[in-house]
This record gives C-alpha cells, sequence and structure tokens, in this order.
C-alpha cells in the first residue's frame, strides 16, 4: 500500500523505469498552466508583477473574468 499521503487524485502519477528494470510509480505536484479564456481558449493576459500580489486581490473585479477582452466586447455588445 502505498503511503496515505500519496494516495490523493491531487498528485500526479508518472510511470519510470528504476535503474534496476523495474516500474515504478512516482508522485509529483501537477504543473498549472496559464488561465485561459473561456469561450476562444487563448491565454488571459496577465502582467509578471501580479504574482506579488495577493491571491484575494488578482481576480478582475469585472463581469466576465474568464473571457478575454475582445470575447468580453463581443458578449456586452451582443446583450444592449
Amino acid at each position: 500500500m502505498v503511503q496515505r499521503a500519496l494516495r490523493s487524485r491531487s498528485l500526479k502519477r508518472v510511470k519510470r523505469t528504476t535503474p534496476g528494470g523495474k516500474q515504478k510509480i512516482h508522485y509529483t505536484r501537477k504543473v498549472h498552466g496559464r488561465p485561459h479564456c473561456g469561450e476562444c481558449g487563448k491565454p488571459l493576459a496577465q502582467p509578471k508583477s501580479e504574482k506579488k500580489v495577493a491571491k484575494s486581490k488578482r481576480s478582475p473585479s469585472r463581469p466576465y473574468s474568464n473571457l478575454c477582452s475582445p470575447c468580453m466586447r463581443k458578449k456586452i455588445l451582443s446583450e444592449v
């Protein structure tokens, strides 16, 4: 049985071959990518200085915060 801490699905399982020729499973943290637009899928623009700001301050306070600016404009214009 694996260690209790490694049983979680929040860890990524990677199969590795050891120098002895055996297959082992290594547990690594999942790598998170950049946030993407909900409609077109393009990565959202984020300044590098944003990483230094607290997480609660990072989320935009505008409507449709999960869309890039061109998609957001289309959405707002279609509502009017």
